[in-house]
């Protein structure tokens, strides 16, 4: 039978700085705006969310597509058994339970990276003190999902976003309610500037990914990029987090004249190597090479041929020295005649 699958709309729950919301944002789907000064509606809010969420998921489990969905590149046609269907028809046993939960720890950073994309909040400004969200309290919208047993799956997951969560005065708090709530999995976007040892305490109990930019290989370049001259900082923390146990994935997103040379790739992938060498085999670190964002999310994109040898010796050096290899989705669809993972 005829069925349609959005994974962001099946299983995720997004907390950005202006609004929450259950999918991706390609569809019509409702987001609502929650500030400190109205955050007491939130989970008469949270509910409906849900509620929307879960009719547009039966929706498209059943092979129809909502309004709300209509023309969203995320929703995928697939096939699923007679029997499923019937089941879900007749007793309605497709719960679609959260399994990822995303919270953007609301803009401010210790660094001012040339491609991030929430200059329009911070305008370049950097802060290197623990400061309170410009937009609304996480922490006590977690308590209220956990003591409305709306964090019961043990698969769930949790991803911190962007900004900085080492500069987020609620994160150790929200960590803490995570582990309580016995979550499966947690995934931090850092840029490790600041060493968090809640961070490598947590993944002694609990599955722990980490993906840090560093977009370089030496200081120079590193200054550059993030503004801020503390590369050898970071690779101090990179190791302590990978010492720990956390799985680490180094990025290097390609910026036009800054890094978009073979010469600095090669400096890049011999630091992460040299960091690898003194871990064991599970606490290995991986490979990612990215674009610049600002570049890679306009329409119709085409990766520019003189990157080809970038990705390309990337990935010889990860499968000459063992280091695991990956791409964005975007970019393997773009060079699958090349890599075959």
């Amino acid at each position: 039978m005829k069925s349609y699958f959005c994974k962001r709309l099946y299983e995720e729950i997004n907390f950005d700085a202006e609004g929450i919301y259950v999918c991706c944002g390609m569809s019509m789907g409702p987001s609502y705006p929650i500030y400190k000064n109205s955050k007491e509606n939130f989970l008469k809010y949270i509910k409906y969310l849900l509620k929307w969420r879960y009719n547009c998921s039966k929706q498209a489990y059943l092979g129809k597509i909502s309004e709300e969905c209509k023309n969203c590149i995320e929703l995928k046609e697939r096939n699923i058994t007679f029997v499923d269907f019937i089941k879900s028809l007749v007793f309605n046993c497709k719960k679609f339970p959260i399994k990822n939960i995303i919270i953007k720890s609301f803009r401010q950073c210790e660094l001012n990276c040339v491609y991030c994309l929430e200059k329009k909040y911070t305008k370049g400004h950097k802060t290197k003190e623990i400061v309170s969200s410009d937009f609304y309290d996480i922490y006590p919208i977690f308590c209220e999902l956990k003591r409305n047993n709306l964090l019961l799956s043990k698969d769930i997951r949790i991803e911190f976003q962007g900004g900085s969560i080492s500069v987020w005065d609620e994160f150790k708090k929200v960590l803490y309610i995570c582990l309580k709530a016995n979550v499966n999995q947690l995934m931090y976007h850092t840029n490790a500037y600041t060493y968090i040892p809640e961070i490598s305490k947590a993944a002694k109990n609990v599955d722990s990914f980490m993906s840090i930019s560093i977009d370089s290989g030496c200081q120079e370049t590193y200054k550059l990029i993030k503004g801020e001259d503390c590369f050898n900082r970071v690779i101090e923390n990179i190791k302590k987090y990978a010492q720990a146990g956390i799985k680490i994935t180094c990025k290097y997103i390609i910026v036009k004249n800054i890094n978009d040379n073979i010469e600095e790739i090669k400096k890049f992938c011999e630091v992460v190597n040299n960091i690898n060498s003194n871990l064991s085999y599970k606490n290995k670190l991986r490979i990612m090479l990215d674009i610049d964002f600002r570049d890679s999310l306009s329409d119709n994109y085409v990766i520019p041929k003189e990157y080809l040898e970038l990705f390309k010796y990337a990935y010889d050096f990860s499968n000459k020295h063992n280091i695991d290899y990956c791409l964005q989705d975007f970019i393997k669809e773009k060079l699958s005649d090349i890599f075959v993972n």
